[in-house]
């Protein structure tokens, strides 16, 4: 029997999925039910994913607004590839902006949620600051997340150098249309596991504290993500398909570089909670 080759859309996927963002030791150690952690340290962690989880969600947008630019003047083949993507782009940027899905928050504790705060990172920002305010850490406890950007956490010695080179990437990716493919097919390739890491490792936090409503993030990912996942992959074959793929080594090489940056983040993390 004669194996089915790989499309290029699925080889960009499997190059993520065996990357050390896909697989790493913060992720294993986050699912071994002998490992402790203690409350200081994973609040250290939850700021620093406060802010990629904040810069991928309104960077997203601008994602958008590049695909919208660039379908103003498109035509034929062209144009409708650009509807299809402007769409996958916007479906996935309008879940990370709490549009939509009544049910799913209603399920998890969030009706009561204004639309507002229904923002994707606000939920994480708003379980981040539940979990300092338990903190006895001065540093940590004396410092207000929800409002802080990347420059004052930096300052304040709140965020390591590879959540900053992270954000900065995805930042930088989600101009062009190669680039939040890029970003997009590596985030959500990984996002079903980050979340269910998360959520297998605040379960074992040694003296916290947590509510339905402070959860809301975790549980809510976990059925959007496998969604995203495939869209993602979609993404990255019509963005092909767009080039006519005369652009496959730099969304390779892009797809690579972020993959890493992203391995080096998990290694950061795993050193904060499990290491320190």
């Amino acid at each position: 029997m004669v194996a089915k080759m790989q499309t290029f859309a699925q080889s960009i996927d499997e190059r993520v999925r065996t990357s050390s963002a896909h697989s790493n030791s913060f992720f294993e150690n986050c699912e071994d039910s002998s490992k402790r952690a203690r409350l200081e340290n994973v609040a250290e962690m939850v700021i620093n994913w406060y802010f990629v989880t904040k810069h991928f969600g309104l960077s997203a947008p601008v994602y958008t607004g590049v695909l919208a630019r660039e379908l103003r003047n498109a035509e034929g083949k062209k144009s409708k590839l650009l509807q299809y993507l402007l769409v996958e782009s916007a479906m996935i940027s309008g879940d990370d902006l709490g549009l939509g899905h009544e049910q799913l928050y209603n399920e998890h504790g969030g009706s009561q949620i204004p639309h507002n705060e229904r923002i994707h990172y606000k939920l994480w920002g708003d379980m981040t600051e539940k979990i300092i305010a338990q903190c006895k850490d001065k540093k940590i406890k004396s410092n207000q997340i929800n409002g802080l950007n990347i420059e004052g956490a930096q300052a304040r010695g709140l965020v390591q150098p590879e959540t900053v080179k992270l954000v900065r990437k995805i930042e930088e990716e989600f101009s062009t249309i190669e680039g939040g493919a890029s970003i997009y097919q590596t985030v959500e390739s990984i996002a079903y596991n980050i979340v269910v890491a998360y959520g297998n490792l605040i379960k074992r936090v040694d003296n916290i504290s947590l509510t339905d409503r402070d959860l809301v993030y975790l549980e809510i990912h976990k059925p959007l993500e496998k969604e995203h996942d495939v869209q993602s992959t979609s993404i990255i074959e019509l963005v092909d398909r767009y080039f006519d793929g005369k652009y496959r080594t730099k969304i390779r090489t892009k797809v690579k570089e972020t993959s890493e940056l992203f391995g080096d983040f998990w290694r950061a993390m795993d050193e904060i909670v499990f290491k320190n």
